[in-house]
């Protein structure tokens, strides 16, 4: 399995940077194989913070003994939210901690709040943020340590199918990321849905998944 992140040059201090990619996402807990999983390639997990924490309880154990990091992820709305799951990051002491910010990036959560609150919050893990494919056009990340932090663009070409012909499109998305100040952009792929693991294979994308559970534990496939 290749992996982008074992090739890219590692962001200076002082955020820490761990290779952790591919990643997945999961949304609830309904696929359990992670050792099939991590066979396959799968190196971290992300958990979905609103769901229970006790349903995640048989996958965090699962991830431990198999030596794979995890954290929560959360898409959050506010401040409130994103502190919420920064303060839960540090409470459970995880590895990992995905943020995942769409159009508020470009409202009420813009990419130096995002900075000052992970900064506030002491959290000393690593920080993903997932953003959507084509990140807002009056976003810019001018925060240096926010910009070196690895981000996860959202890749569902099955939700708006005339906006990725040819699917080579994602390209475009990764040059234009970097563009706006994000100097590690990588795949999330969109599981869900009328998707099909063969568009990314063909392509040669290496690729986190989301969401991890509509895998049905065909992780090879995916992989």
């Amino acid at each position: 399995m290749r992996t982008t992140a074992d090739s890219a040059p590692e962001p200076q201090k002082p955020w820490p940077w761990v290779h952790h990619l591919p990643l997945g996402m999961w949304a609830q807990s309904d696929s359990e194989d992670l050792g099939r999983a991590r066979a396959a390639g799968l190196r971290a997990c992300l958990f979905n913070l609103d769901a229970p924490n006790e349903d995640w309880r048989v996958l965090r154990v699962r991830a431990g003994a198999l030596s794979m990091g995890w954290g929560w992820w959360k898409h959050v709305h506010d401040v409130v939210e994103l502190d919420t799951l920064l303060g839960s990051c540090v409470g459970w002491d995880t590895a990992l901690c995905g943020i995942n910010v769409e159009h508020e990036l470009e409202t009420v959560l813009p990419p130096a709040v995002v900075a000052d609150r992970i900064r506030a919050s002491g959290y000393a893990g690593q920080v993903f943020l997932v953003a959507y494919g084509w990140v807002q056009n009056n976003v810019r990340v001018t925060d240096k340590d926010l910009g070196r932090l690895p981000w996860l663009l959202e890749m569902f070409p099955q939700d708006a199918p005339e906006l990725w012909v040819p699917l080579a499109k994602w390209p475009q998305c990764i040059s234009h990321a970097r563009d706006v100040g994000i100097r590690y952009p990588y795949q999330l792929v969109g599981c869900y849905g009328d998707a099909r693991p063969d568009w990314w294979t063909e392509l040669q994308v290496d690729r986190s998944l989301y969401p991890a559970n509509a895998i049905n534990d065909e992780w090879e496939r995916w992989l």
